[in-house]
């Protein structure tokens, strides 16, 4: 650590904003609260989007390493280069930040070892661990990873269970929830909602919206399945479904809500930098997900105050409780969906209580500046608290299906994954 208790932090990563996703929104709102706060941040990733090579900024000093080419030729230049970097900035940071357990985990373990640096590895999702340990030679990077790093950072408690099993020391994993900027992410007063409202042309409509990357782990097929059924319900039908988004099943979402007669009610937005605008407009995030880790876009949604609706998931299970900030429907069941969305429909005062429980969950426990405060803690050698595990424990005792429903996401996320990771 510098002095005064500064700590220089190096964050390897994939990619990087503009590119929009869980992770990179992570990293981006930890490295921006950890600047605030005085401690210093480079983060380094993939060059995309036609985004600068070097930016300096408010989330500090951001490097981004171009890659061409076939998959396995960027990989390769992507691990040189970065190893390079590694080297080459060993005296602007103390400890690096890994994310995910592939290149950068691997370069960041490697390096980490002969420059003397402590390694962090954050693992993002739900069977991301099983994804490694199916590829070839996996078993044995992820015991490397393990080995080399000073600690594993665990999101939600199946991710802690998937490392343990695989042979990960439990006292070696921290548990740090994701967070979000609750001041960025925060409810708009009534007159400025409306006014927002009627620029975009959605006065008297009611607003849900979908936020993610348009893949078979978000569940949009169910989604658009059940806006058709709840379509069909609804007599005086005003409310309208903003997808906010991209990906490889954005031709066949389009050809949907056209075959369907849907391009009415369903505004495809792409991919945005201001995410936020559209959640303060909104009166209902829908997120049906297969499989989720902890999803930052979830955890934005309540921090504007709207009333959710998502599958019991991942960390989900830890943050809602159903029918006090959110409500949970069933994974793949787009009828349950459609039923759960007409009753928010329907009921104004559910709305609002659940948008209203949904901002204080994510205030007491869930900010930006709370997990920011734990990484530093982390970092520094401390021992970090293992915040919202028993609330997992009982959702899940609850439960008697959260178990299986975990293992199978996890196991489809695996298969998914495995043939992916880079």
């Amino acid at each position: 650590m510098a002095a005064g208790g500064t700590v220089r932090i190096l964050f390897l990563i994939n990619s990087y904003h503009p590119r929009v996703g869980g992770a990179e929104q992570l990293v981006r709102s930890l490295s921006r609260e950890l600047c605030s706060s005085g401690h210093r941040c480079i983060i380094v990733a993939r060059l995309s989007g036609g985004a600068p090579f070097v930016e300096r900024g408010d989330a500090g000093t951001v490097i981004r390493i171009p890659v061409a080419g076939p998959k396995v030729f960027r990989s390769m230049v992507f691990r040189a280069l970065s190893s390079m970097l590694l080297v080459i900035l060993r005296k602007r940071y103390d400890c690096i930040h890994a994310h995910s357990l592939d290149a950068p985990a691997v370069v960041a373990t490697a390096l980490g070892a002969f420059l003397g640096k402590k390694v962090y590895v954050t693992v993002h999702n739900t069977g991301k661990v099983a994804a490694c340990l199916e590829r070839f030679g996996g078993r044995r990077t992820l015991a490397q990873i393990v080995s080399r790093c000073s600690g594993m950072i665990s999101i939600n408690d199946y991710i802690t269970g998937e490392l343990v099993k695989a042979g990960c020391r439990r006292e070696k994993i921290a548990f740090i929830p994701n967070g979000v900027d609750t001041k960025m992410y925060a409810p708009l007063p009534d007159d400025r909602r409306r006014r927002g409202l009627f620029k975009l042309g959605f006065v008297n409509r009611l607003i849900y919206v979908f936020v993610g990357n348009f893949h078979r782990q978000k569940g949009l097929d169910v989604l658009l399945e059940a806006w058709d059924r709840f379509h069909r319900t609804v007599d005086d039908f005003d409310p309208m479904l903003l997808l906010i988004g991209d990906g490889a099943l954005m031709g066949s979402c389009l050809k949907f809500v056209k075959e369907r007669g849907l391009v009415d009610s369903v505004r495809f937005l792409g991919q945005r930098n201001d995410v936020y605008r559209y959640l303060q407009l909104s009166d209902v995030f829908v997120q049906p997900s297969r499989w989720e880790g902890l999803s930052i876009a979830l955890l934005e949604a309540m921090a504007c105050g709207v009333a959710v609706i998502a599958t019991p998931v991942g960390g989900a299970k830890a943050v809602i409780r159903a029918g006090v900030n959110g409500l949970f429907t069933r994974i793949d069941d787009s009828e349950e969906l459609a039923r759960i969305m007409k009753l928010l429909f329907e009921d104004t005062a559910a709305r609002k209580r659940l948008g209203t429980g949904a901002r204080s969950t994510v205030v007491e426990s869930y900010s930006i500046a709370a997990c920011a405060r734990l990484h530093v803690q982390l970092f520094s050698g401390g021992t970090t608290v293992h915040g919202t595990e028993s609330h997992s424990k009982e959702a899940e005792r609850s439960d008697p299906a959260a178990v299986k429903r975990d293992e199978q996401a996890a196991g489809e996320e695996a298969r998914e994954l495995s043939g992916r990771l880079r």
